[in-house]
Parts: C-alpha cells; sequence; structure tokens
C-alpha cells in the first residue's frame, strides 16, 4: 500500500467515510492509521540516520586528507596559548630553552633537508626536460619573480605612506632597533655579491658558506707626520656561515641539463638523481611533516616567552608592526591569487587550499627555506603539479623569489625617514626603496 493511499484512507475514517482509489474499495480503521503512522515515524527515522551518516562520513574523509593541516593549525594556536600563559608564570631562561627545544629541532630537520632536496630536485628535473621548455619555464619564471616582487614594494610604500607608523617622538626609543638594521653595504657591492656567489670558486664550501663584502676600518699613517694616524674604511671580502643557495642552484642547473643532453650515457645519473629526489621526500612526509605540529607549537611558545617586554615593544614598533602585517595580508590575500586568476582563470582558493600547510609552516618557523620541503609536497600531491615544473621554480623560487622581504624592505626605508622627520617626494621615495 503506498503513502498515498494511506492518508487519503485516514482522511475518510476521520469523515466517517470511504473513499475509492484506482477503482477499487479502500477503508481504514483507528488500528490502521496508528500502524501508518509508526509506519513513517520509523521511515523518518530511518532517512534522518542516513543523512546522519553521511555528515559524519564527510567529516571523517575530511580529517583523513586534512588531519597534518589541522594539527598544524591546533599546534599554533596551543602555542600561543602557551607562550601568553608562560609569560605570566616567568620562566627561567633555561626552562624556555628546554621548551622550545623541539622546535629548534624541528628547524635543524627542515634545514638539513635544503640542500640535498634542491640538489636532487635541480638536477633531475632540469634533465626531464627539453633545453626549449626549460628556458620558457625560467623566463616565465623570473618574468613572475620581478613582477610579484615589484608589486610587493608597490604595496609595501603605499601603506607605509597612508599610515605613516614613523612618529619622530618616538626616535629615542627605537633607536637601537634601527641601529641594529642598519647596515653599511653598497647597492653595488651587494649586487657583486650575487654575482660572485652564482660562481663559487669551491662547491664544497658553497654547501656552507657564501662570500660577502664588509667594511673594514683600517689605521693608516699620515704621509710626513708619523705621529698622526687617520682611520680609513675599505672594501673586504669575507666568508660567512651558510649555504650559498644560489650558486649551488646555478650549478645544479647547468648540471641537469647537461646531463639530460648527453642522451643514453647519462641516464644512469639521472636516475640516481630522481630516486635521490623521491627518498629525501619519503622522508621529509614521514619524520618532518608529522614531527611538524609539535615542533611549531614548542617554537611559537618559547619565541613569546622570550621576548623581553613585549608591552614595550608592542609599543614602540606597533604601527610598524601592524604595516607590514597588513602589507603582506594585502599582497598574499588580494595581489597574487589576482595574478592567479588572470593567467589561469581558475579559483585560486582551491590552489591556495592545497597550499595551506606550507604557509602554516612557514608562519611557525618563520622560513621560506626551511618551509621548501613542504612547499614540494603540497604542490606535488595536493596540488597535482608536474614535478619538472616544482624542482625549478620553488628552489629557485625560495631563494630569488622575495616578496615578503621587499615589501619589508620598503616600509622600513620609509618608516627610518619618517623617524626623521624627512618627507619624501615621489621620486626620492622610488630611489629610497632601491637605493
Amino acid at each position: 500500500m503506498s503513502l498515498g493511499h494511506r492518508i487519503s484512507g485516514a482522511v475518510a475514517v476521520l469523515r466517517g467515510t470511504s473513499e475509492v482509489k484506482e477503482g477499487g474499495h479502500m477503508s481504514c480503521t483507528e488500528e490502521d492509521i496508528e500502524k501508518m503512522t509508526s509506519e513513517e515515524e520509523v521511515e523518518a527515522k530511518a532517512q534522518r540516520k542516513v543523512t546522519a551518516l553521511d555528515r559524519l562520513r564527510v567529516v571523517i574523509k575530511w580529517m583523513k586528507s586534512n588531519l597534518l593541516l589541522a594539527l598544524t593549525i591546533a599546534g599554533v594556536l596551543v602555542g600561543l596559548g602557551i607562550g601568553f600563559l608562560g609569560r605570566l608564570a616567568d620562566f627561567a631562561p633555561q626552562s624556555i630553552t628546554l621548551i622550545s627545544f623541539p622546535g629548534e629541532i624541528l628547524m635543524r630537520m627542515l634545514k638539513m633537508f635544503i640542500l640535498p632536496l634542491i640538489i636532487s630536485s635541480l638536477i633531475s628535473g632540469m634533465a626531464q626536460l627539453d633545453v626549449q621548455r626549460s628556458g620558457k619555464i625560467g623566463v616565465r619564471a623570473l618574468t613572475y619573480y620581478s613582477i610579484t616582487t615589484i608589486l610587493a614594494a608597490i604595496v609595501g610604500i603605499a601603506m607605509v605612506l597612508m599610515i605613516h607608523p614613523g612618529d619622530p617622538q618616538i626616535k629615542t626609543a627605537v633607536a637601537a632597533v634601527v641601529k641594529a638594521e642598519e647596515t653599511k653595504v653598497s647597492t653595488i657591492d651587494a649586487i657583486l655579491d650575487i654575482i660572485r656567489n652564482m660562481v663559487p670558486e669551491n662547491l664544497v664550501q658553497a654547501c656552507f658558506q657564501q662570500v660577502q663584502t664588509s667594511y673594514v676600518k683600517k689605521k693608516v699613517v699620515v704621509i710626513g707626520n708619523l705621529n698622526q694616524s687617520e682611520y680609513i674604511v675599505e672594501p673586504t671580502l669575507i666568508y660567512k656561515d651558510g649555504t650559498n643557495v644560489m650558486g649551488m642552484i646555478v650549478f645544479c642547473i647547468i648540471f641537469g641539463v647537461l646531463a639530460g643532453q648527453i642522451g643514453p650515457h647519462g641516464k644512469l645519473m639521472v636516475d640516481f638523481f630522481v630516486v635521490l629526489n623521491e627518498i629525501i621526500m619519503k622522508l621529509v612526509t614521514i619524520i618532518v611533516v608529522w614531527y611538524s605540529p609539535f615542533g611549531i607549537m614548542c617554537l611559537i611558545a618559547g619565541k613569546i616567552m622570550s621576548i623581553t617586554n613585549l608591552a614595550a615593544t608592542a609599543q614602540m614598533l606597533g604601527l610598524y608592526m601592524i604595516t607590514v602585517i597588513l602589507g603582506l595580508m594585502i599582497h598574499a590575500i588580494i595581489t597574487i591569487p589576482t595574478i592567479y586568476w588572470f593567467i589561469t582563470r581558475k579559483n585560486p582558493a582551491v590552489f591556495f587550499r592545497g597550499m595551506m600547510q606550507a604557509w602554516v609552516t612557514a608562519l611557525g618557523t618563520a622560513s621560506s627555506a626551511a618551509t621548501l620541503p613542504i612547499t614540494f609536497r603540497c604542490l606535488e600531491e595536493n596540488n597535482k603539479i608536474d614535478p619538472r615544473v616544482t624542482r625549478f621554480v620553488v628552489a629557485v623560487g625560495a631563494t630569488v623569489n622575495m616578496d615578503g622581504t621587499a615589501l619589508y624592505e620598503a616600509v622600513a626605508a620609509i618608516f627610518i625617514a619618517q623617524l626623521n622627520g624627512i618627507s619624501l617626494g615621489f621620486m626620492e621615495v622610488i630611489t629610497v626603496r632601491y637605493a
């Protein structure tokens, strides 16, 4: 008996009559009505149960695919909470060191994989691309890097001119901070240092040291007066600790292109680096990635607790920090997604959702280079980007494409001018930014 028949029969009983359905006579009693009502309730409950199960399955499926992201975000939030609560407890420096120690281990693990990951990914990626295609990718990548860096600087300049965080009254308070960030290296020397690092004189040394111009004071005696001396400043090349990533990238690109052109003779070498890259990515996934939520939590908590006077720092540099953060948010939420949509005509939210793990890791570690292994994983596994493309673009971009640095330096240069009460015109703003 269908539901329509049952309802019609119930109405007929209530009216004290009977209805004829589909050429037949049908009557309903009160027992039939109760039976139909109970059946309908059971049917409705079963339908609600199916709906609830479907929702539960959706939640479980999302948790399985985004468990690491959820744990990382939770690690950031818990780290913030522990950090601010720990400031109330006034822990000793040694205790803070112990709290942040797991975070230090995370940073060491991430940095440990940077060099082998760059070498294996670049050589294997470039060897599997033909020269013409790799040239097109390189030109497009460098064009994109240049455009986004310029746009980031423009956003920073616009924000610092609108908000005007540099108040001359706080100049004395922030003198120590500004002095610590000052540099005496000229623009020409900085450019020459980049070129020098692109051609390292020793590949082994480039793995742990890079060259830099430093200005050293030297005492000289005035000719004709042996009792009088003066100091002169001379540029001197020194080696400082840190991987020469630029030099390794240039060498690996050339090595990979030539290895791919050799043909069958170079296949063994190419296969070696392909397998090496896969092994490193497995290590990153198994060891580093699942440890990162706990490490990021400890890292953030330790950083917050180690700030000597948080209130005074926020008071001195509050507007400055707000200016930089707002600029970074505009660049990340508006500028980059707009470029992505303009080029691909696709929804940027879908792509950025796949990159969320790398974003949160970068937020916790404050290092784009340390986030490199996570970035590779997000691009290749979540967003399904061709590994041959990611191995070149990401490795080079992590070193060259510093949009955040460009924005920050634009804000810092004009902020210092505002502190000193210097009014800058349009051309002066451009000159100060790129000088």
